[in-house]
């Protein structure tokens, strides 16, 4: 990837870092089956969608497994962003990923989303993610960051299985 898609990938991270955790999983599962619906036809579809979306995993993990980011902070006198699904906040985050998206294939598509997670769940505010029913009771366990970026990866796993 070039610096112009690399600058584009930090920006978005950025916009994705200052949702819940469930708006910003929602949006990316959202845009990944998008994807995956607008490149893949026919009657192999679901082995294809099956390998699109483990090679959207691998590159999440991978960026993970090299941990070169830091998680943002949040502004203390700034409110904690919504816990819970917000079907026009899914919606709005897809439509934004969606057009970042256009003219890539459709690994080249999941590729792009999985660096987007991958880096989303090293940057993401701590506050956010203890804010999240999802992982409270992992961070108020006193889990490591690597730790709780493992828990957070967990979701895809149970996309991958469905």
């Amino acid at each position: 990837m070039g610096n112009m898609s690399s600058r584009r990938i930090d920006s978005l991270v950025d916009t994705l870092s200052t949702n819940g955790v469930a708006n910003v999983q929602g949006a990316l599962i959202h845009t990944a089956a998008l994807w995956m619906d607008r490149h893949v036809k026919g009657d192999d579809a679901l082995p294809r969608k099956k390998a699109a979306f483990f090679a959207l995993a691998r590159t999440a993990n991978r960026v993970v497994s090299r941990q070169q980011l830091v998680r943002k902070r949040w502004p203390q006198d700034k409110p904690l962003p919504s816990t819970i699904n917000e079907v026009p906040v899914i919606h709005a985050l897809s439509r934004k990923l969606l057009h970042h998206m256009r003219g890539l294939s459709l690994e080249d598509g999941m590729a792009f989303l999985g660096e987007l997670w991958g880096r989303w769940v090293l940057i993401c505010p701590i506050e956010i993610v203890r804010n999240s029913p999802e992982f409270a009771s992992a961070t108020q366990s006193g889990a490591a960051e690597d730790e709780l970026a493992v828990n957070m990866l967990r979701y895809l796993d149970t996309y991958a299985n469905m």
